[in-house]
C-alpha cells in the first residue's frame, strides 16, 4: 500500500502528573503525519486517513472536524490507532460534507509514545466524478493525561485522485418479471461513469442466465448489448435492451456489465454494484397458450354462404338450410347476416341450419354463433352434431333461445365432444325444436330467423416445431421468384403467429401450421398469408439458407436479339413444351452480351387468355444485374387454368446499344392445385413484335409484325404472316390476358395479311394483340391506345 504524509505542527505541553513522568507545561510543537492509504481510488473504494504523532507525546485523546465533498466521499468510520490502544472511537456527520471524529484512551498511558492515534475511513461514492479530490481539517485538538487540551493548526493533506471508471451501475427492473413467450421485456441500466460522457463508455451489456451466480463467470453468449437512451438530471446515463427476445420459456436471471475509458468490467444488479446472488433481477417466461385455428367461419358480410375465413380444406364449405328458405341477407350483429323464412310447423328435426366441415388435424373443437329473429320467427333451437350423418347427438349446453335482438341467442365457444375432432366431415345442425315463436304464439310462415358470426375453431393436438427463413415460402433454401407461388396457394390462410418478429434473414423456430405448407408462406410471422408477405420475398431476394451454388445445368432456351431489327423493344413470351394447367408461373431470364444499364424489362403479365380479373393476381418482378425474375399467381380460390403461353414481358433496349446479345431462359416453375409450391417445367422463349415469330417447338404457324400506327387513336393496321393453310384468329387482350375483341377469325393460306382494328371504344392504355394459328398462339405484340 502506498502512503504519503503531511507533517502537522501541533502545540503540546507536557506536565508532571499522575503518570509519574516529568514534563514541561510550556507549549512544544509536535509534528503530526496524515497518511492517505489510496492516493488513486476508484468508485466504491475505501480511503483511510491515518493520523500519527511522529515524536513522543503524552496522549490521552484527540478530536477534529473533517470537511469533504459529499458527492465524492461518504464517511464510513473512525478507529483507534496505536497510541489509543483499546480505547474508544466515535464519529459521525455534523452536516452534509462535514464529519466530527474523536478517539480516547480508557486509561492513562504509562509513559509518552509516538505513532498512529486515529484512523478515519471514507468510501468513494458510486457517482463520484473522476479527478482530484481532497479533505480539510478543522479544530484538530489533543488532550493529555491531565485533561489539558492543546489545539493545533492543521495543514490540509494532498488529495486523492478519483480514477475514471464505471462508478454507479444499477439494473432497473422488478425483482421478478413474468411474461408470456414473445412479449418484450425492456430492462434499463442506469450507469454513471465518473462524470464521463457516453462516448467514453466502452460497453454496456445486460446478461441473462439460467442461474443466479456471479455474472463475472457467465458465458459471453449471455450478454446482450444495450442501447443508450439518454441522461437524467443527475448525469446518470440510461441504456436499454429487450431481454425477452428469442427467450424460451423458463426462469431466467439478469445482471449488467459495463466498462468505461478502458477500465475493467464492473458488474451490477437491482441494488447497484454487484454484491452477491441477491442482486440478480428475475424473469419468468411462460409458454404461449395453444393457437386456436379458425376451421371455418361465416360472417356473411360479403353476402356469400361460403366461409369468410377457413383452413384450405373448408374453403368451399357451404352454410345451408333444410326445410326452410334462405331469403338473402339482412342486418347482422356486425355487418350482414343470413336471413330465412318458412319455419312454420318445423319442430322435430325437420328444419335447421346446417354445414359440413373437415376437422382433420384438429381437436378441442369449439362452436360459436348468434341468432335473432322477428316476432313470428322460431324461438328455440338446439345444436347437434353427427360424425357420419346417420345418427345425431345433441351437444350439452347447445340449447338456444332466440330474441329480437342480437344480445340473446348467443352460443359462445361451445365445446364439442371429443369425437368431433379429426373427421373428414363433421356435420353440424342448428335445429328448430319448438313451434313457439319469439312473440309467444306459433311460428308464422313469414317469421324470420337470422344467423351470424358462425365460428368453428380447434387446436393442433400435436404441434410440431420447425424452422423457417423469412421469404423462403417453398422451403427450398433460397429466396427467388418461385417463392411468390405458395403465397397464392395459401392466400388468407391463418395459423399460429410467430412468437418473434422478423429481424433479418435467419432461422426462426415456429409452430407448424395446418396445412404444413402454409407455415413458410407467412414470411412476416403475423399469422396470416397476404400481400404483406410479398415484402420479405423482395427484401431477402437472392438470400440463401446455405452456400448459394449457381445452377450450371444449362438453360431452357436461348434467344439471339439483333437491336437493329427490334427498333428498341421486343415482346418475349414464355411458351411451355406442352399445354399445362396452372394457377401461377415464376421464371428467370438472364441477359448476356449487353450491359446492365442498357436494357429494361417491363413488369410481367400473364397471357393465358383466361377470364380472370386483374385484382385476382399477385404480381412480382425484380431485376438484379444481368438477371430478371418475374412471377404471377392467382390469389386464394380459383380453378386451375389451361395455358399454352405462360407469361410475357416487354424487353426495352437503349437505342445507344447496337450489338447483338442473348436472352436466356434459366428456369420456369408452374404451380397448380396439386402442387401449390410449384414444379419445374420445360419451356422456351419466343420473341414477337417487330421480329417475326419463328416456329415454337416445331409447331409451325406464323407471326405478328408491328401494327401501325402505334400508338393509335381509333384505327390501327395489324400485319401478320401465316406459314401454311390454317385456321387463324387475331385477338385483342387486356394485359392480364382476358379476351376483349376478335379482330379476325377464319381460314387463310400461307402469306402475309393485314387486319384493321377499330379500337375507338377501348379506354386509353396498353393492350396485347395475339395471333392464334391452328388453335395455338403464334405471336403476341403490345399495342397502345392513345388518349
Amino acid at each position: 500500500m502506498r502512503f504519503f504524509s503531511l507533517i502537522i505542527a501541533v502545540t503540546m505541553v507536557f506536565v508532571q502528573g499522575i503518570t509519574g513522568y516529568s514534563g514541561v507545561r510550556s507549549p512544544v510543537p509536535v509534528p503530526v503525519v496524515v497518511a492517505v492509504s489510496e492516493p488513486v481510488a476508484a468508485a466504491g473504494g475505501l480511503v483511510d486517513l491515518t493520523f500519527s504523532a511522529v515524536e513522543d507525546i503524552d496522549f490521552y485523546a484527540a478530536y477534529a472536524e473533517i470537511d469533504f465533498n459529499s458527492r465524492i466521499f461518504e464517511f464510513v468510520s473512525v478507529g483507534c490507532g496505536q497510541l489509543c490502544g483499546e480505547g474508544l472511537a466515535t464519529g459521525g456527520l455534523l452536516q452534509e460534507g462535514r464529519a466530527g471524529v474523536s478517539v480516547t484512551r480508557t486509561s492513562a498511558a504509562g509513559e509518552p509514545g509516538n505513532g498512529s492515534f486515529m484512523v478515519v475511513t471514507f468510501r468513494v461514492v458510486p457517482g463520484a466524478v473522476s479527478g482530484p479530490a481532497g479533505f480539510a481539517f478543522t479544530g484538530l485538538t489533543f488532550v493529555n493525561s491531565y485533561g489539558d487540551e492543546f489545539p493545533a493548526d492543521a495543514i490540509d493533506p494532498e488529495g486523492v485522485d478519483i480514477e475514471a471508471s464505471v462508478s454507479n451501475l444499477l439494473l432497473i427492473m422488478p425483482a421478478v418479471t413474468t411474461v408470456q413467450e414473445g412479449e418484450p421485456v425492456i430492462a434499463t441500466v442506469s450507469l454513471f461513469a465518473s462524470g464521463l460522457g457516453v462516448e467514453w463508455v466502452d460497453e454496456c451489456l445486460i446478461g441473462v442466465s439460467s442461474s443466479c451466480s456471479d455474472p463475472a463467470g457467465w458465458d459471453e453468449a449471455a450478454w446482450i448489448p444495450a442501447e443508450f437512451s439518454g441522461t437524467d438530471d443527475d448525469g446518470n446515463m440510461e441504456f436499454r435492451a429487450d431481454i425477452g427476445y428469442m427467450r424460451p420459456p423458463g426462469t431466467w436471471f439478469v445482471a449488467v456489465r459495463a466498462s468505461a475509458a478502458g477500465s475493467d468490467h464492473v458488474y451490477g444488479g437491482i441494488t447497484g454494484i454487484w454484491q452477491g446472488a441477491g442482486d440478480c433481477g428475475g424473469m419468468v417466461v411462460l409458454e404461449s397458450a395453444p393457437y386456436r385455428y379458425t376451421i371455418a367461419g361465416w360472417d356473411f358480410d360479403s353476402e356469400s354462404l361460403r366461409p369468410s375465413s377457413s383452413v384450405p380444406a373448408n374453403r368451399d364449405a357451404l352454410f345451408c338450410i333444410e326445410g326452410a328458405n334462405i331469403t338473402g341477407f339482412g342486418t347482422g350483429y356486425r355487418g350482414q347476416a343470413a336471413r330465412s323464412t318458412g319455419w312454420e310447423g318445423g319442430s322435430g328435426s325437420m328444419k335447421y341450419w346446417h354445414t359440413e366441415v373437415s376437422t382433420v388435424g384438429f381437436s378441442n373443437i369449439e362452436l360459436s354463433s348468434r341468432q335473432s329473429g322477428s316476432a313470428t320467427g322460431p324461438r328455440f333451437f338446439s345444436v347437434s352434431y353427427s360424425t357420419g350423418g346417420e345418427t345425431w347427438e345433441y351437444i350439452e349446453g347447445g340449447d338456444i333461445e332466440v330474441a329480437g335482438s342480437w344480445g340473446v341467442g348467443v352460443t359462445d365457444r361451445l365445446p364439442l365432444p371429443f369425437d368431433a375432432g379429426g373427421l373428414e366431415g363433421l356435420l353440424l345442425r342448428w335445429e328448430m325444436v319448438s313451434e313457439e315463436s319469439i312473440g309467444g304464439g306459433l311460428t308464422g310462415s313469414t317469421g324470420t330467423n337470422l344467423i351470424d358470426d358462425v365460428l368453428i375453431t380447434g387446436i393442433n393436438p400435436d404441434p410440431v416445431i420447425t424452422t423457417v427463413y423469412p421469404g423462403d415460402t417453398n422451403n427450398d433454401g433460397v429466396v427467388n421468384a418461385d417463392d411468390v407461388l405458395p403465397l397464392g396457394a395459401w392466400w388468407l390462410c391463418k395459423g399460429p403467429p410467430r412468437v418473434w418478429g422478423v429481424e433479418g434473414f435467419m432461422p426462426y423456430t415456429v409452430e407448424e401450421w395446418i396445412p404444413a405448407g402454409a407455415t413458410y408462406a407467412d414470411t412476416n410471422g403475423d399469422g396470416v398469408v397476404d400481400h404483406r408477405d410479398l415484402v420479405n420475398v423482395g427484401l431477402y431476394f437472392g438470400s440463401s439458407a446455405g452456400p448459394l451454388v449457381k445452377d450450371t445445368s444449362g438453360h431452357l432456351s436461348v434467344l439471339n436479339i439483333d437491336p437493329s431489327e427490334i427498333d428498341g423493344a421486343v415482346s418475349l413470351n414464355v411458351v411451355p413444351a406442352a399445354e399445362v394447367r396452372l394457377r401461377g408461373v415464376a421464371f428467370s431470364i438472364e441477359m448476356q452480351g449487353i450491359p446492365d444499364d442498357m436494357w429494361e424489362i417491363r413488369p410481367v403479365y400473364p397471357v393465358s387468355g383466361t377470364e380472370v380479373e386483374d385484382d385476382e393476381f399477385l404480381l412480382f418482378s425484380v431485376s438484379e444485374g444481368e438477371l430478371y425474375e418475374g412471377a404471377f399467381v392467382l390469389k386464394g380460390r380459383g380453378e386451375d387454368v389451361t395455358a399454352d403461353i405462360l407469361a410475357g414481358v416487354e424487353l426495352v433496349v437503349d437505342k445507344g446499344w447496337e450489338d447483338p446479345f442473348m436472352v436466356k431462359l434459366n428456369r420456369v416453375t408452374v404451380s397448380c392445385s396439386e402442387n401449390p409450391a410449384g414444379a419445374p417445367v420445360t419451356a422456351v422463349l419466343s420473341a414477337t413484335g417487330p421480329l417475326s415469330a419463328p416456329p415454337v417447338d416445331g409447331r409451325g404457324g406464323g407471326g405478328l409484325l408491328p401494327n401501325h400506327p402505334n400508338p393509335f387513336s381509333s384505327y390501327t393496321v395489324i400485319p401478320f404472316i401465316i406459314d401454311e393453310y390454317a385456321g387463324v384468329s387475331v385477338e385483342i387482350l387486356c394485359v392480364r390476358g382476358r379476351l376483349l375483341h376478335t379482330v379476325y377469325s377464319g381460314f387463310t393460306g400461307a402469306g402475309q395479311y393485314s387486319a384493321v382494328f377499330d379500337g375507338s371504344l377501348l379506354a386509353p392504355g396498353v393492350y396485347l394483340c395475339r395471333l392464334v394459328v391452328s388453335g395455338r398462339t403464334a405471336g403476341i405484340i403490345r399495342i397502345v391506345r392513345a388518349g
